[in-house]
């Protein structure tokens, strides 16, 4: 970009020309990173239902022996 022999006069704090983003990085850049924390929450919710059990009784314990805890009220 290219400005005229008078802009120096005109911009007497010396600020940058053509700034980039203050926050330091490329717009694709964070574009990107929003889009993998939207992705990561989602298949936490996808994966939440099965960490309960699907059918409302208790998972497993540790050491398979089924649980003898009454399952939680859905």
């Amino acid at each position: 970009m290219s400005y005229g022999d008078d802009f120096a006069s005109v911009d007497t704090a010396g600020a940058p020309l053509d700034p980039t983003i203050m926050i330091g990085a490329d717009p694709m850049v964070w574009g990107a990173i929003g889009l993998g924390l939207v992705v990561a929450g989602l298949v936490g919710l996808a994966d939440r239902p099965t960490a309960r059990g699907r059918s409302g009784t208790t998972p497993p314990t540790p050491s398979g022996k089924p649980s003898t805890t009454p399952p939680r009220p859905p």
